[in-house]
């Protein structure tokens, strides 16, 4: 009998062995075997029949109940409303009293629906103390979407008003800045009679948050918190498809002539496969016999409007190879018109 135990132990330790040495394994685990030495048994590893079916009818269950109802964060039992706005001050560095933090997340609809609920009770509303954020909404809103074009003629000295006007709109547009909103966890936040907030109203809470910088720390502050904030989402987007110039060669020779240089001459550079579907022409646009942009198309008359946006993108200085946005709170005036 030892020899037999001593033949099997490594399979009992591997767990292998087939059917004798599983029912071997379970006897010495039942049994005791006077005289031999312990045995280190592991339990017979396989697969489980019944956790398939299993499986199968918890997936067929969620389907038949379908997903789960979205609920607020203050449904959830360890929800604390105080401490989560005093974190999103702190963790945003901003130095704001618990007052006007409390009041930037108050929609009008909350105070609506707090009031109507007293009503329906028969309890006197005059003492509900709940002040909206309509207020900083406006302040936020003016002030704000001031403070970005001044910062965008900053980082953009060389173009046009309406050309800052439009990258204006695109990082002021309300869902920019419910992505800002959104991604800052406002989301949990914000008081408001809509189950989840929607754009607009996380929108709305952003400005009020600009407008709470505003009236609390001042404007320099509310620069710093807008280059931390909004300013950076123009990384990775194209600025010249944001400007999108219309007439790219007669805007070129316009500005070529304030500046009084030559008119531009567009040139062919280099073509490739003219009498294929790959066909490929290289347009340069000279100056005074400068080069000044360069762009491929598919045919000569799409390079050569390539090839003029190009030579914009350079004299405005939004060109794809630019520096990065300098959105550090240690930039000044002076290194961002750099």
């Amino acid at each position: 009998m030892s020899k037999i135990i001593t033949m099997v132990s490594p399979l009992i330790r591997r767990g292998g062995g087939g059917p004798f040495i599983s029912s071997l394994r379970q006897t010495l685990v039942r049994k005791s075997v006077v005289g031999l030495n312990p045995v280190c048994v592991v339990h017979a590893r396989g697969y489980k029949h019944h956790e398939s079916k299993l499986v199968k009818e918890l997936y067929k269950r969620r389907l038949e109940v379908g997903p789960e109802p979205w609920r607020h964060r203050s449904e959830f039992a360890n929800w604390n409303y105080d401490a989560e706005v005093f974190a999103f001050g702190k963790r945003l560095g901003v130095d704001l009293s618990d007052k006007i933090l409390k009041r930037l997340f108050v929609n009008k609809s909350y105070v609506e629906k707090e009031s109507n609920k007293r009503k329906e009770l028969g309890v006197d509303d005059s003492d509900l103390e709940l002040e909206s954020n309509e207020l900083l909404i406006v302040e936020g809103e003016k002030n704000g979407s001031d403070r970005v074009k001044m910062l965008l003629s900053s980082i953009y000295p060389s173009l046009k008003e309406e050309y800052i006007a439009k990258i204006h709109d695109v990082l002021w547009a309300d869902e920019s800045l419910a992505h800002i909103g959104k991604n800052l966890g406002m989301t949990d936040l914000i008081l408001s009679g809509e189950s989840s907030p929607e754009m607009i109203t996380l929108s709305n809470t952003f400005k009020a948050f600009l407008g709470a910088i505003l009236v609390e720390s001042g404007s320099n502050e509310l620069e710093l918190v807008l280059k931390d904030f909004v300013i950076p989402e123009l990384i990775g987007k194209d600025i010249g498809t944001i400007v999108d110039f219309k007439n790219a060669m007669g805007e070129l020779s316009e500005i070529l002539e304030q500046q009084g240089r030559g008119l531009p001459e567009p040139r062919l550079l280099w073509q490739s496969g003219c009498n294929t579907v790959l066909a490929v022409y290289h347009v340069g646009i000279y100056s005074d016999r400068k080069l000044i942009g360069r762009s491929p198309g598919e045919t000569v008359l799409i390079a050569e409007e390539e090839a003029a946006k190009d030579a914009l993108k350079r004299l405005y200085q939004i060109e794809d190879h630019r520096p990065p946005l300098p959105v550090d709170r240690n930039s000044s005036r002076s290194q961002i018109t750099q």
